[in-house]
């Protein structure tokens, strides 16, 4: 896998996991999914895993820019983190 196609699939995948993380968590609020559990279920694993897969490919991302174009980097790494930050902030109001 060349460079570029790393930081291509690394500035997007952050994307989709925190659209499954936040899609997850509004099923989990909608349906009542694991309501009665006594510990964490399967939704708060995969939620978990989605966000912590997040940080190694950011890294990724901004290890792999290229040189020449740092504010479409600098762009994109805010789209990430504001994402990240939108899927945690909805757990921690929702308090699940």
């Amino acid at each position: 896998m060349t460079r570029t196609q790393i930081h291509t699939v690394s500035g997007v995948a952050p994307l989709v996991f925190s659209g499954i993380a936040l899609a997850l968590v509004f099923v989990v609020l909608g349906t009542g999914w694991e309501r009665n559990a006594t510990d964490e279920g399967a939704a708060a694993h995969v939620f978990q895993l989605c966000v912590a897969l997040q940080i190694p490919l950011i890294a990724a991302f901004a290890l792999t820019s290229p040189s020449g174009d740092k504010a479409a980097t600098m762009r994109m790494l805010g789209f990430q983190c504001g994402a990240l930050a939108l899927c945690i902030a909805t757990v921690a109001i929702s308090g699940l």
